[in-house]
């Protein structure tokens, strides 16, 4: 092969992978662009909602560190981008398919604002309080989840079953 022949031949495959290359560099551009505009315009308590981790955090880094192939950039995490492009793949598949099986529900509003607003954590505190008060749980119970209240309204400390609500008049 000659030299003109093999100079070509790189030209030819730069000219290829240029639309590649571009797709990559503009993923980079607008991910980390929108990236550093929610770190500096969405307050601290909005980026920590589930919501936010969810959807936008998580898209974020499948975009930059994916399909842009920069590492290293945005914070570290537990999973691996390819895992974590793996699971929203297949969440998504699952949401499209409880939209097609039920269509739209206004619960489904109701829970993003619920999680925006703080709402749950709000209610648990109104929820172990008035359980304190009424005797349910002891007065220096903390409380921090769901999953706490229910794993202490099935065992107390003194070994005593606590009580159920009854459904009867």
């Amino acid at each position: 092969m000659t030299d003109y022949q093999e100079e070509a031949g790189l030209s030819l495959g730069f000219a290829l992978s240029l639309p590649e290359r571009t797709i990559r560099a503009l993923a980079c551009l607008i991910g980390g662009l929108i990236y550093e505009l929610t770190e500096v315009l969405l307050p601290s308590w909005l980026r920590r909602t589930r919501l936010y981790q969810t959807i936008i955090a998580g898209l974020l880094r499948i975009v930059v560190e994916l399909v842009g192939g920069v590492r290293g950039v945005l914070p570290p995490d537990d999973v691996t981008v390819q895992e974590l492009a793996l699971r929203k793949a297949a969440g998504t598949g699952i949401e499209f398919a409880g939209l097609l099986a039920m269509g739209w529900s206004p619960l489904w509003l109701f829970a993003v604002v619920a999680d925006l607003t703080g709402g749950t954590r709000t209610y648990l505190h109104a929820l172990v309080t008035e359980l304190k008060r009424d005797g349910v749980l002891e007065a220096d119970a903390r409380i921090s989840s769901v999953e706490q209240l229910l794993n202490t309204l099935d065992y107390r400390p003194d070994g005593r079953n606590t009580r159920r609500a009854s459904l009867e008049c």
